[in-house]
């Protein structure tokens, strides 16, 4: 394992070590740190878990983010003037509780070392892949509609909780199929 002091004037600033190499790219402890304190803007709740679950959490997410990448490159040429993600990334910080990208960005600042173009490529990542998933196995989906609408006027007015279909995962066994909610 290779280790790097980073020496500012002097006095020694942090220790950086390569926990992770996956292809020809590296993922460091300050990474690490950094994406957990990422995730935990988008889920405060992961603040509760204990550090070494934080992260394993945020070493699958740069590993899953690096993979995701690697494989739309193969197939999508991506165009940085894309409106949807532009528009889906308003959405997202909205979505999260900040009144506009300004307040996003300071909160990134102050808990993260990441920037809103780092941020909005991770986004775009994501939708990206959701597409190439989508457009891979859609044609194998069957959604009975007349179940799920059933279902959800059998639900409690109280209890209403939404997901997006990137979150759920359909696994089939035999003569037994299963639906779950990924909690992202």
């Amino acid at each position: 394992m290779l280790t790097l002091i980073l020496i500012s004037s002097n006095e020694v600033f942090s220790e950086i070590r390569i926990e992770i190499n996956v292809d020809d790219k590296i993922i460091t402890n300050y990474d690490l740190k950094n994406e957990v304190n990422y995730l935990e803007i988008l889920n405060p709740n992961l603040a509760d878990l204990k550090f070494n679950q934080k992260i394993k959490i945020a070493k699958n997410s740069l590993i899953n983010q690096i993979i995701k990448q690697k494989e739309i490159k193969k197939l999508i040429k991506i165009d940085n003037n894309n409106s949807f993600v532009d528009d889906y990334f308003k959405n997202y910080y909205f979505n999260l509780g900040f009144k506009n990208e300004k307040e996003f960005e300071v909160i990134l600042k102050k808990k993260t070392n990441y920037n809103l173009s780092e941020i909005k490529k991770k986004v775009e990542t994501e939708l990206y892949w959701n597409d190439l998933v989508y457009n891979k196995y859609f044609k194998q989906i069957k959604i009975d509609e007349e179940k799920i609408i059933s279902k959800i006027n059998a639900l409690n007015d109280e209890y209403v909780k939404e997901y997006l279909l990137s979150e759920i995962v359909i696994s089939k066994r035999k003569n037994n199929p299963m639906i779950m909610i990924a909690n992202l």
